[in-house]
């Protein structure tokens, strides 16, 4: 069911269980309010879930990332569009439990610690044809400077 530009492989030590890894087939609107909630989703659709704990590899294309062990005990999701509506979309989530993992690097200390700066992520989306609806409202703020204007759009909720 993974797209042919996706695997997923174990790397573990221990005896691979349940614990490790929760396959289920869902629709849009039951992902959304569940563990995994936050990808732009199409509400009747059908979408398979993945969970995964620690010691899992992603590779997109051939290039590893690995789930370190640093991050025992998180969960994290990935979501694939079976029906392929979205253009290959695979959306690789981190449920709320999991949304302080950037706290545990080292790399980022230094700049929470001196910025006062908070990073919540909440997930990444790929797509092979990059058609991913988000389903965000935008808006658009003209700016005028001397003889040019131009237009930012933001996302407004």
């Amino acid at each position: 069911m993974l797209p042919n530009w996706l695997t997923l492989s174990y790397n573990g030590t221990d005896v691979f269980s349940t614990d490790n890894v929760k396959i289920e087939m869902l629709a849009g609107r039951h992902i959304n309010s569940g563990l995994c909630a936050g990808a732009p989703l199409e509400a009747e659709r059908t979408y398979i879930v993945v969970q995964l704990g620690q010691q899992f590899v992603i590779s997109v294309y051939g290039q590893p990332f690995s789930l370190q062990e640093k991050f025992d005990g998180y969960t994290y999701c990935l979501i694939i569009d079976i029906c392929q509506t979205s253009g290959n979309a695979v959306f690789f989530m981190i449920p709320e439990p999991s949304r302080k993992i950037l706290n545990e690097l080292d790399a980022f200390r230094p700049i929470f610690d001196d910025q006062k700066l908070n990073i919540t992520p909440f997930g990444v989306g790929f797509s092979l044809e990059g058609n991913i609806n988000t389903l965000w409202k935008t808006s658009e703020v003209e700016f005028w400077m001397g003889e040019e204007s131009f237009a930012l759009q933001y996302v407004s909720s």
